[in-house]
């Protein structure tokens, strides 16, 4: 009974370190995903404020 005590204590003890390897790629991936969302409103709110100043300006020299 010794031998499969030590092997099931084993087996569990490898399920707990690859349930947290999982848990922190899932943490992982999360994150990068929020990274890249902001990364990419940033850019467009970057291209949206550049593009109205442009507009602006055509629209104040078409005034006058």
């Amino acid at each position: 009974m010794g031998e499969k005590g030590i092997a099931l204590f084993l087996v569990l003890w490898i399920l707990v370190i690859l349930s947290v390897i999982v848990a922190e790629f899932s943490v992982f991936t999360r994150t990068e995903l929020l990274i890249t969302r902001n990364f990419k409103e940033k850019t467009q709110s970057y291209y949206i404020a550049d593009h109205n100043i442009v507009i602006s300006i055509f629209y104040f020299f078409k005034c006058f």
